[in-house]
């Protein structure tokens, strides 16, 4: 599969109201591998911050993102993917706390 090129992938904003635990990001679809190629969020509390793979999955992170106050964790767009999904998993983002957290994902799902 060829390298996307930003206006090439899909994009879809992010906005959980402080809940903890997991929120799905990206629906799966059967047979569909989810890449994250870049992304912005930004949670008006202090919170850790998990991707996983499916619901109660693994991490596709290692040790999660600590965030603070109106932080910021910013993932530009390199040509190289971020996080990679399973085929047939969703994307969930976990949290710690009940932070609201806004921001934006581009992706493919193929």
């Amino acid at each position: 599969m060829p390298t996307p090129t930003p206006s090439s992938l899909k994009s879809v904003a992010i906005n959980i109201n402080a809940t903890t635990g997991e929120n799905v990001i990206i629906a799966a679809v059967p047979t569909a591998v989810i890449t994250v190629y870049q992304l912005i969020l930004i949670p008006d509390a202090a919170t850790l911050l998990h991707f996983e793979d499916g619901a109660a999955g693994p991490d596709l992170d290692g040790q999660g993102f600590s965030m603070g106050i109106n932080g910021q964790l910013s993932l530009p767009f390199t040509g190289e993917p971020w996080l990679k999904t399973t085929a047939g998993n969703a994307l969930i983002l976990d949290q710690s706390g009940t932070a609201h957290i806004g921001g934006l994902i581009y992706f493919t799902q193929a």
